[in-house]
């Protein structure tokens, strides 16, 4: 147990603005027990360079959040036994020995070696350290069997005999393990007291203080320990995440979340953990964790057989034949409950911690849940203001094309004699009626989960050359005016059932982009094969190729998606996106080939739709 004198230094040092990180580490590799926890919480090995690594990785807001708890955590309450200085003190000389030794045998690791000497003299078992395991496991050898055991082993078993015998019984098995000569022994005995000095001094400890110096502050400072990690959580998940660091020091363990689901009157287990898929009953279960909320108040768990299974599926997923279900409750809104491993070597007050951290919890769950509602509103409200923005630009749009389509119908009274001149009018009308349609599906936006699309398809049968030969005439003019030979290559017979507008929109966009790839003499030409089969459906395929210079594979690997474009202030970046989303509405594929010596091709298969 660390004595008052390392806990006030170590207050100190976490109570400062800017805190020292070697001055910490320093300090805990003096102390079994901040030592334990330290190393539990960051999850590393007995070893001076991962520990300072990992100290080191912290920011210093965590550093003093994680430090506070660990405070907390190894403080004792009440009149607890508590280890006194010089026990502290000869602990940590014994450890010492370990350096020295260490030293005269050549072992490369020495202050790996005290930092585990430290803990097992302390008897302290860290599971992810196996090192530090066989320590513990094989104390106590007889000295014949340890002649070609791992030399920490022999180290310890020497330094084990000093601390509980004597140095004359030590000095004899470390001359039997190491060959060194006693005298040589004393000296290093001599050099660990030395050493331990230099430590003691070093961190500026006052062995003075009373026994009872902070009790009064215990719960308010152990709350303000953890609360000051959790507040900087901005969502649910970073939120469990820092209340696992927190639980792994102040209770060595992660504890199991269940969340108050009000709306179904269940508890169901955290997301992404191993009670996911654990759903409890609150109203009518038989379990002590429901239990716990509707009473409010702690239930103690046990492994049984005649226990509620859902019970018993929580202490199997916790490693644990005893537990307690805590209810996290924030200012009588009951939010969950905390379920959390219980063994016969917890302190007295451990409960009243668990309460105090299942409490302090609870009111951050509901503050970021508030946060999250917030958030859903708020996007909400600017859905809303855009779609009403959207509504007006689109019923403001379709004036000028009503317009337009009226003066159009007059244009085709005065030049009804003219049947070329007509023909061409059919087709600016119908490109007039298809970007009203466009324009009107602005309007229908469906919710997030309904996936990209507003209105289905509208599948017909119609002739996929008919498509190609009204592009070629829509686009040809701007082709031939900018030195561009348009070509095509279209097999009779192609038909397919389909959304013919659709369809006209993915070939437009696809042969005006290839019109501003190339370059006077350039090369467009549009091909279209009937009789094609993907995936087991008959379909048919259209391709638009050109000579261009290609694409660059930046370009290629985000074909699709929505992209700031190069072309000017007439183009906003989603020609390509918008081809891949309208493909994918018509159940299609789309393909493209593309060399900078031979151009560009876009392959559109388009599928029998029913």
């Amino acid at each position: 147990m660390t004595p008052d004198a390392v806990l006030h230094r170590y207050v100190t040092l976490v109570s400062e603005r800017h805190v020292d990180t070697e001055a910490i580490y320093r300090l805990v590799a003096a102390d079994a027990d901040l030592l334990s926890r330290w190393l539990t919480s960051l999850d590393c090995l007995a070893d001076p360079n991962q520990l300072r690594q990992a100290l080191g990785d912290l920011d210093d807001a965590t550093l003093i959040g994680i430090s506070r708890a660990q405070i907390w955590a190894v403080a004792p309450l009440g009149t607890t036994a508590r280890l006194g200085f010089d026990q502290w003190r000869s602990v940590l000389r014994s450890s010492c020995l370990a350096i020295s030794i260490s030293n005269a045998v050549d072992y490369p690791e020495a202050e790996a070696a005290q930092l585990r000497t430290l803990l097992a003299i302390s008897g302290i078992k860290l599971d992810h350290d196996p090192l530090l395991a066989e320590l513990i496991d094989f104390r106590g050898a007889a000295p014949e069997l340890l002649a070609d055991a791992h030399p920490l082993l022999r180290m310890f078993a020497v330094i084990e005999a000093l601390e509980h015998q004597n140095e004359a019984k030590a000095a004899a098995l470390a001359s039997e393990l190491f060959g060194i000569e006693p005298g040589d022994f004393a000296t290093m005995v001599e050099d660990a007291e030395h050493r331990c000095a230099v430590i003691v001094a070093d961190l500026a400890l006052d062995d003075e203080l009373g026994d009872n110096w902070f009790d009064e502050l215990w719960i308010q400072a152990q709350l303000l320990a953890f609360s000051s990690v959790l507040g900087r959580q901005r969502d649910m998940a970073g939120l469990i995440e820092a209340a696992d660091y927190a639980a792994r020091g102040l209770f060595g363990q992660e504890p199991g979340y269940f969340f108050l689901d009000a709306e179904h009157g269940v508890l169901a287990g955290a997301e992404n953990s191993e009670f996911d898929a654990l759903t409890i009953g609150l109203a009518r279960s038989t379990s002590l964790i429901a239990e716990a909320l509707r009473a409010e108040r702690p239930m103690e768990m046990l492994e049984d057989v005649t226990g509620p299974v859902v019970d018993r599926q929580v202490l199997r997923r916790l490693r644990a034949e005893r537990a307690t279900a805590v209810p996290m409750i924030d200012a009588e809104l009951p939010v969950g409950v905390l379920v959390l491993r219980l063994s016969d070597e917890d302190r007295a007050n451990a409960t009243d911690t668990m309460a105090a951290f299942a409490t302090e919890l609870a009111g951050w769950v509901n503050v970021r849940r508030w946060d999250e509602r917030q958030r859903t509103t708020l996007f909400d409200r600017y859905r809303a203001r855009h779609e009403k923005r959207l509504r007006e630009i689109v019923h403001e749009a379709n004036n000028p094309l009503s317009i337009i389509n009226n003066y159009l119908h007059i244009l085709e009274l005065r030049l009804e004699g003219m049947p070329e001149a007509q023909e061409q009018l059919k087709m600016i009308g119908e490109e007039i009626r298809r970007t009203s349609d466009i324009v009107r599906t602005v309007v229908d936006f469906p919710e997030v989960a309904d996936g990209p699309t507003g209105t289905p398809p509208e599948p017909r049968r119609f002739e996929v050359n008919d498509v190609a030969r009204k592009v070629i005439e829509l686009l040809g003019g701007r082709a031939v005016a900018t030195g561009i030979e348009v070509s095509q290559n279209l097999v009779p017979g192609v038909s397919v059932v389909s959304d013919e507008d659709r369809v006209t929109q993915v070939m437009t966009n696809l042969a005006r982009n290839a019109i501003e790839a190339l370059h006077e003499g350039g090369v467009l030409q549009i091909e279209t094969v009937p009789g094609v089969y993907r995936s087991g459906r008959a379909g048919v395929e259209f391709v638009v190729r050109d000579n261009g210079p290609g694409l660059p594979p930046e370009v290629l690997e985000r074909l699709y998606e929505p992209k700031t474009t190069t072309k000017g202030p007439d183009h906003a970046g989603l020609g390509l996106h918008i081809i891949g989303r309208l493909v994918a509405e018509l159940e299609g594929a789309i393909d493209v080939r593309t060399d900078s010596e031979r151009g560009t091709a876009f392959s559109v298969f388009l599928p029998n739709l029913t």
